[in-house]
């Protein structure tokens, strides 16, 4: 007796605190929760801002990369010049270096240094002091420039400061002549050393043309790898401390050598989480409704009865359907633990419904998977812990060790029943693997023209540009006209791969816009002039309804005169030889319209619906007289559609054409 009482003594303090130390318990479980959700969504927004931020840079890279490589590839075909030629005249070097500056590049100025000394520099003008420049007695050049000489191949350095003046990155290129005294103009043979060619690249516009210099780029910059030496190298862009800030790190592949770029988020990496005061409030919440549990009675009446027998025969039809249905239908309980899985699911994933029936999503996600998709499986258990419709959550399963990852898309809707309580989950699934590989397959393919075919398109543009320009001897009748069918076919290739490629971004929405008011009829004008070289070549003529409404609109202006660009080349294209074409601007209303007119053979009513489809293209004639791609309409609605805006075309057979397109006037 004495020990009982001593027991329920002791017990009294228990039962008279057991509600504070619950309250303590829920607090402390909440306040824990509350930090690791905070450090979580730090983590999350960490990641997210590294994809961000390695996105954009990798733009930069590319643009970076591709310019850098296109003006070194340029001047290849001046070596098999100089191969041919090792005595070649000031007079013959300035005409071919001509022909290299015509091309669109950031060249700043050519010059050759047989035996290491310049000799020729191309324009003169504004750098005669580096004539006589000695590479070998150079102590700020000699270096790189007998690097050159060793690995027999482009190697671009810099920045340089030059002897001229100002600073620039100088792309170097070695010239052997073969051994047998043989010019066979073969720049990979290696025999006797020549000399150089060194191609000055204008660093300002470099930048400014990869977007370097950019005022709204949401990241800070920094470049490494002076003389290409990569992460050895000095830092020659940007802010040195950037590389100890943990940035996202990329390397830009020269044609020997590397550059290192380093990248953080305008600002740096946050120390708290955006939506830190949201996961706050949401846990206090939760701690108020774990304290506040609300208990209901049972429901007996014949109502609830008669709910419970339409539920059945819905149950039932629900089934029926889902043995019909070409998908696969799937239930969970109130526990979110599967219990339904119609038979197509075993049919189309080769997973036995008894292997899922009664076990939690979360024991069913395979590790792998979950290393690489964390935070969308996070999100989609808090969504069904949270009772949360989703649709189109993807992820992917191995059914067993020897058999094929099969990727799943799945939708679902929480059940409630009459009085509102949760019961349960009901939805749909769908094997979308063969859809998942074509986009990967497609990916793979926008990648390899971006990076397979534009770099050797240059080089063999520039190279069919110099011979040509008879860069090398004089050429027979025949072979200059083939060579001129090749560079043509050249500039249709590269205009195909750049039609393909913004395409697609525009449909990915990767291509980015950076609207600006301007001057409508400027940036009008401005097209016309740039495109009256084309409309020569069909012997057709431009002409502006002067004056132009002076219009300003909120616009991207390269954009803009892309879309000027197809309009007009295609106007050149179908109208009739000595022809004029009619461009206007005018207001209609809140809207800046322009317009432009051919007298061509005009379009037929069956491509009415079709005309801004992509790949779509009409020719009157029998055969295909007129080159494209059959995406610049296509390009141009997508742009125009950016931009708010509606393009569209009045014709008549036999007497012309008008597309025109209207963008909102700005304030």
């Amino acid at each position: 007796m004495e020990i009982q009482s001593s027991f329920r003594s002791s017990y009294k303090p228990f039962r008279k605190h057991g509600l504070a130390l619950q309250l303590l318990a829920v607090l402390v479980i909440v306040i824990f929760c509350d930090i690791a959700a905070e450090r979580f969504s730090l983590i999350r927004e960490h990641d997210q801002l590294r994809v961000s931020t390695s996105n954009a840079l990798g733009t930069l890279r590319a643009r970076l990369e591709g310019e850098i490589n296109s003006n070194a590839q340029l001047v290849r075909g001046l070596v098999a010049a100089i191969a041919l030629d090792p005595g070649m005249t000031n007079e013959r070097f300035t005409e071919l270096a001509e022909q290299l500056f015509k091309s669109k590049s950031q060249l700043r100025n050519l010059g050759i240094a047989p035996d290491m000394v310049i000799r020729y520099v191309y324009p003169l003008e504004g750098n005669e002091g580096a004539i006589g420049l000695d590479y070998t007695k150079n102590p700020a050049q000699r270096e790189a420039a007998l690097r050159v000489r060793e690995v027999g191949d482009i190697v671009v350095a810099g920045p340089v400061n030059l002897v001229q003046g100002g600073q620039a990155f100088v792309s170097r290129i070695p010239v052997f002549i073969a051994k047998d005294g043989n010019a066979k103009g073969d720049f990979w043979e290696k025999g006797n050393f020549w000399g150089l060619i060194s191609a000055v690249i204008d660093i300002d516009r470099l930048y400014k043309d990869t977007g370097l210099l950019n005022d709204d780029l949401p990241i800070e910059i920094a470049i490494r790898g002076k003389d290409a030496l990569g992460a050895n190298g000095d830092v020659f862009f940007g802010e040195k401390q950037l590389f100890t800030l943990n940035p996202v790190l990329v390397n830009v592949i020269l044609p020997y050598g590397s550059w290192q770029m380093a990248a953080i988020p305008n600002g740096g990496w946050p120390k708290h989480a955006a939506n830190v005061n949201q996961i706050r409030t949401i846990f206090a919440l939760i701690a108020i409704l774990a304290l506040t549990i609300i208990s209901f009675t049972k429901r007996l009446s014949d109502r609830h009865k008669q709910a419970e027998h339409k539920a059945h025969m819905s149950d039932l039809r629900f089934r029926d359907f889902a043995e019909s249905s070409s998908d696969w239908f799937w239930e969970m309980d109130e526990n979110l633990k599967f219990s339904y899985l119609s038979e197509r699911f075993e049919k189309i994933t080769g997973w036995p419904a008894s292997a899922i029936i009664g076990k939690l999503r979360s024991e069913l996600v395979d590790q792998k998977e979950w290393e690489a998709n964390a935070p969308q499986w996070q999100k989609h258990f808090d969504d069904l812990a949270a009772h949360q419709p989703f649709r189109n959550f993807e992820y992917t399963i191995v059914p067993s060790s020897n058999s094929k990852p099969v990727t799943i898309r799945t939708s679902g809707v929480p059940i409630f029943d009459i009085d509102g309580n949760f019961t349960g989950y009901r939805g749909t699934g769908e094997d979308i693997t063969e859809r998942t590989l074509l986009e990967k397959s497609k990916s793979e393919f926008i990648s390899t023209v971006s990076h397979e075919l534009r770099t050797p398109l240059t080089s063999i543009k520039g190279s069919l540009g110099l011979l040509a320009g008879g860069a090398t001897e004089k050429l027979k009748p025949e072979t200059a006209e083939l060579i001129r069918i090749a560079h043509g076919n050249a500039e249709h290739l590269t205009s195909l791969v750049n039609d393909i490629l913004d395409f697609e971004k525009l449909n990915s929405g990767h291509m980015k816009f950076h609207f600006k008011k301007c001057d409508l009829a400027d940036l009008i004008r401005e097209s016309v002039e740039a495109n009256r070289g084309y409309s020569q070549q069909f012997d057709v003529r431009f002409e502006l309804e002067e004056p132009l409404a002076p219009l300003t609109v909120l616009a991207d202006q390269p954009r803009i005169t892309q879309v000027m660009a197809n309009l007009l080349s295609n106007a050149a294209k179908f109208s009739p030889k000595g022809d004029v074409v009619h461009i206007s601007l005018h207001q209609d209303g809140n809207m800046a319209r322009v317009a432009v007119s051919d007298n061509g053979p005009g379009i037929p009513e069956q491509f009415f619906n079709h005309i801004f489809d992509r790949f779509t293209q009409y020719d009157g004639s029998d055969q295909r007289a007129h080159g494209g791609t059959g995406l610049g309409l296509s390009i141009c609605k997508n742009i125009i559609e950016r931009h708010n805006g509606e393009i569209n075309f009045d014709t008549s057979l036999k007497t012309g054409t008008t597309f025109y397109f209207s963008l909102h006037i700005s304030d």
